[in-house]
């Protein structure tokens, strides 16, 4: 299966990502014709400082989409004449998936493994920045949070920040306008990217 919109998206991604401060440790662009979808995975790191977390983006897209959207961006695309993408039905919209994965170690100055309790406070300190960082962005965040059970104490093993949020393709004029939609989410990621080092080195 072709996907010459997402193909292009991809680099495009790649070449903003490139002039923020990430260092993209790893960029994959996947593919299942069995389930008709592709995607990006892409590891990356916040220059600025040593920071106590990775970050992970997912990008997901598939082939309906690509055959709503690449006529209007490729004048030799041929697609196929369905009725759901004649009917409106479907529409055009860009997965994005942020995941901030955090070294367990930066929640506790005594222990390799923080308490349920001390993870808490700072996370509730984190959610109060996040509100102020996050105004006006339309986004489903949540933490997840992993504790081990095992006696004789439980502590916590994982800390993680999610953020979902998608793009409606469907009004788009061009590459242009692709572009600066890519650059406002990218834009996101950096903010909270931003905040987390700030917090964690201000804590320190």
């Amino acid at each position: 299966m072709r996907y010459p919109f997402f193909e292009r998206l991809a680099e495009d991604l790649l070449e903003i990502l490139r002039t923020l401060p990430f260092e993209v440790r790893a960029f994959r662009r996947w593919q299942d014709d069995l389930i008709f979808a592709t995607g990006i995975e892409a590891e990356l790191h916040y220059r600025p400082d040593r920071v106590p977390f990775s970050i992970e983006l997912h990008v997901d897209w598939d082939f309906f989409r690509e055959q709503l959207i690449a006529p209007r961006f490729f004048s030799d695309w041929k697609a196929e004449e369905k009725p759901a993408f004649r009917s409106g039905r479907l529409r055009p919209t860009l997965d994005f998936e942020f995941i901030w994965r955090f070294d367990r170690e930066a929640f506790s100055d005594s222990s390799p493994y923080p308490e349920p309790e001390t993870v808490r406070q700072r996370l509730d300190q984190l959610q109060r920045a996040l509100l102020r960082v996050q105004e006006g962005d339309t986004l489903l965040t949540r933490w997840h949070v992993d504790i081990s059970s095992a006696p004789p104490a439980r502590f916590v093993t994982a800390v993680l920040f999610l953020a979902y949020t998608c793009e409606d393709l469907s009004l788009l004029g061009g590459w242009t306008e692709l572009e600066e939609a890519l650059r406002i989410r990218l834009a996101y990621l950096n903010r909270v990217s931003e905040l987390f080092a700030a917090t964690f080195k201000g804590a320190g």
